[in-house]
């Protein structure tokens, strides 16, 4: 079922004014589960991983991970998608996912919700990211990574730095694979409350980049144990790359 007749249905079969669909459409489309986006991420997934090893010069296992098309009832609204670990099983609220070129009903749900869909592939690309650090993690003895670290305060200095290494290295899978950057225009923070998602996401993407651009596979897996120290988290990004970027190196001289 297109997102089209989602949106007429879930409004009494009738399209009403748009200002009127905005906040109800989305949250409609949010639970929803779309056949057309299950049916492309289902027949995309081993390309967008071939895609991935080729570019970003890694390799995942033969190991895939089950897909869901709708997400837990214990996940938080503004979650887009989520990677259960423990379970390896890779969840979307495809509802609100679009897949890539011209559709008719996702630009309509794109419009109705006020910009309020995601892009399917980008997505993807972004949760692969997860994937991939979790089947490091298994490859070093872990049985899940990062352990945990959802389940702590967020503003845990350990957590924190954890979750910039996890999201900014799957933020870095979903821009090199969609030909992007992103420039901080943030300040860094200078204490615990200023570490936002934003930060978070996109500071966690600057802070790792330089590191993956170099070493590759090798730089990921180096960044996943190897997060930043507390005294560190304050004065991001340049302290924290230089002594990653200088081990890396050492290592690489005493091959």
């Amino acid at each position: 079922m297109k997102k089209l007749t989602k949106i007429a249905i879930g409004l009494g079969g009738a399209l009403v004014a748009y200002p009127c669909t905005v906040p109800f459409s989305t949250a409609y489309l949010a639970e929803k589960k779309d056949d057309d986006i299950e049916e492309y991420i289902t027949a995309n997934l081993e390309e967008a991983i071939q895609a991935q090893e080729k570019k970003l010069e890694i390799k995942y296992s033969e190991e895939r991970p089950q897909l869901f098309f709708t997400l837990p009832p214990d996940a938080e609204p503004e979650t887009i998608a989520r990677y259960n670990s423990a379970e390896d099983n890779l969840y979307f609220r495809s509802g609100i996912l679009t897949r890539p070129g011209f559709d008719w009903s996702d630009s309509f749900a794109t419009f109705a919700t006020a910009g309020g869909t995601h892009s399917a592939k980008r997505t993807l690309d972004h949760e692969l990211g997860h994937v991939y650090t979790d089947q490091v993690g298994e490859k070093n003895g872990l049985h899940k990574w990062p352990a945990g670290i959802y389940l702590l305060p967020p503003l845990l200095l350990e957590a924190v730095g954890l979750r910039m290494i996890s999201e900014g290295i799957a933020v870095y899978f979903d821009k090199v694979m969609n030909g992007e950057d992103y420039t901080l225009q943030e300040e860094w923070p200078k204490n615990r409350r200023g570490f936002t998602d934003h930060i978070i996401y996109y500071g966690g993407y600057v802070m790792v980049k330089p590191i993956i651009d170099q070493y590759k596979a090798e730089g990921i897996e180096y960044l996943m144990f190897n997060p930043p120290r507390e005294e560190e988290l304050f004065d991001l990004p340049v302290p924290y790359q230089q002594r990653i970027l200088h081990e890396l190196s050492q290592k690489n001289k005493e091959k």
